[in-house]
C-alpha cells in the first residue's frame, strides 16, 4: 500500500469514527495539526487566540509560530475546563479563535461557550485528550467549527507520533486540504525511526517499566535527537518554530491509526470502568473523585486526583514503580520557568496554578493495585 493510500484509508476511518461527516487531514504530530488548522483559518500577526491556562506548551507554540498571541483564561476547578464566563471576559476585537480543551477526556460546556463567541470567531476543540468521549451525544471534536487530535504515545489512540485536524465546515476543509498538500511527507529516516519505535513499544513497554523507559525516552528524544519525540529541546525553551516542523503523517502511523480506532470504544469502556473503581478508592482515601459533567461522556484518558504533596506522590510512585502522570505541572506544561516567553503572566490564572501544584493522574488503560494507589496518593 502506498503512502497516500495508507493516509486516505486512515482519513476515512477517522471520519467514520467521528460520525461520517466532515473531513480529516493527518499530520506528523498533534501540534502540527493545530498549526495547520490555524493556517487554514488564516490566523496571523495581531490575532489573539483564547486558550486555557492549563495546557501543553505545544499549544501556545503553534499559536506563536503563526505570529498570533495566546490569551490565557482560568479553568473551572470542578471540571479543569474553561468556562463561558472566562471566555466572554477575554474576548477583544482581535480575538480570532477560541480554543477549548477536553481535559483528561472531559469536554467543556460547549453550548454555553458557543453562545458567547461571536459569529466571526472560530471555536476549535483541543481534543488531544478527548477522542472517544462525547458532548451531548456527539463525538468530541464534532461540535465546534474544527478540532485537532493527538495520537502520540500517551493519547486515546497511539500511532507513536501523529495528529489529526478535523472540520465539518466546507470552507475550512478546503483551506485545510491546501495546507496539507503543501506540507512535505516525512523523510525515509523519520518513517523508519517511527516504525522502529512502534515495534519497540509493542515489545518492551510494561507498566512496571514506565519510569525508566520515560526517562530514557526523554533523553533519546530531547537530548540526543536519536529518536522522534513529541517535543524537541528547542520547543521547550522558546516559541521559535523548529526546522522541519510542518509534515504529514507517515504510512506506518496511518496504518496504526486504523487498527487503533477499531478498538477505541472497547478501550474507552474499560477506562470508564477503571475510573469507577478509582472513584470508590479515592473516596475511601478521603480524596475527591475525578470530575464528571451531565452534558458530557468522559472518556477518561487519565484519572485526575488532587493530592496534598505532589512531589512526594511522584517520588512514591517511582519507588513502587506505579505509573503516575503529572499533567499539568504548570499552566504551560512541562515548562517550569520563563513562562513569560509564551506570554503567560504568573498569577493570571490562579485556579489553574493552584491545581497544577496538586494534580496527578492515574492510568486508566490498566488498574493500579489498590494498596499501591493508597501508598502513592496518601503515603500510607
Amino acid at each position: 500500500m502506498t503512502t497516500d493510500a495508507s493516509l486516505a484509508r486512515a482519513e476515512r476511518a477517522t471520519v467514520s469514527y467521528l460520525g461520517g461527516g466532515g473531513q480529516a487531514a493527518l499530520f506528523w504530530k498533534g501540534r502540527v495539526a493545530l498549526y495547520a488548522l490555524l493556517a487554514a483559518l488564516d490566523v496571523g500577526d495581531g490575532d489573539e487566540i483564547i486558550v486555557p491556562g492549563f495546557t501543553c506548551v505545544a499549544v501556545p507554540n503553534a499559536i506563536m509560530y503563526r505570529g498570533a498571541t495566546p490569551v490565557y483564561v482560568d479553568i473551572d476547578p470542578e471540571t479543569y475546563t474553561i468556562t463561558a464566563a472566562a471566555v466572554e471576559e477575554a474576548l477583544t476585537p482581535n480575538t480570532e479563535v477560541v480554543l477549548v480543551q477536553n481535559s483528561f477526556g472531559l469536554a467543556p460546556d460547549l453550548d454555553a461557550i458557543n453562545a458567547v463567541v461571536p459569529d466571526d470567531v472560530a471555536l476549535v476543540e483541543d481534543c488531544a485528550h478527548g477522542l472517544g468521549g462525547a458532548y451531548r451525544g456527539q463525538p468530541n471534536g464534532t461540535v465546534a467549527d474544527a478540532a485537532f487530535f493527538s495520537t502520540q504515545w500517551s493519547k486515546p489512540v497511539s500511532t507513536g507520533l501523529g495528529g489529526i485536524a478535523y472540520t465539518t465546515d466546507d470552507v475550512i476543509a478546503d483551506a485545510l486540504r491546501e495546507v496539507w498538500q503543501s506540507s512535505p511527507a516525512p523523510t525515509a529516516r523519520e518513517r523508519t525511526v517511527v516504525r522502529a519505535q512502534l515495534l519497540a513499544y509493542d515489545l518492551l513497554f510494561r507498566p512496571s517499566l514506565y519510569w525508566p523507559l520515560a526517562k530514557a525516552y526523554r533523553f533519546l528524544t530531547q537530548r540526543t535527537g536519536f529518536m522522534e519525540g513529541s517535543s524537541t529541546s528547542s520547543e521547550l525553551s522558546s516559541p521559535s518554530q523548529p526546522p522541519g516542523f510542518e509534515k504529514r503523517m507517515g504510512p506506518a502511523q496511518a496504518d496504526r491509526l486504523v487498527s487503533e480506532l477499531a478498538v477505541l470504544d472497547e478501550r474507552v469502556a474499560r477506562r470508564r470502568a477503571h475510573a469507577s473503581t478509582y472513584d470508590q478508592w479515592v473516596a475511601q482515601f478521603g480524596l475527591d473523585p475525578a470530575p464528571r459533567a451531565e452534558y458530557a461522556t468522559h472518556s477518561f484518558l487519565r484519572y485526575p486526583v488532587e493530592v496534598e504533596d505532589k512531589e512526594a506522590a511522584i517520588s512514591r510512585a517511582k519507588e513502587r514503580r506505579v505509573r503516575l502522570g503529572t499533567w499539568f505541572s504548570t499552566p504551560i506544561d512541562p515548562v517550569e520557568d520563563g513562562l513569560a516567553r509564551w506570554d503567560y503572566e504568573m498569577g493570571s490564572c490562579p485556579v489553574a496554578e493552584s491545581v497544577c501544584r496538586r494534580i496527578v493522574n492515574l492510568p486508566t488503560e490498566q488498574l493500579v493495585d489498590r494498596d499501591d494507589a493508597r501508598f502513592v496518593l496518601m503515603g500510607e
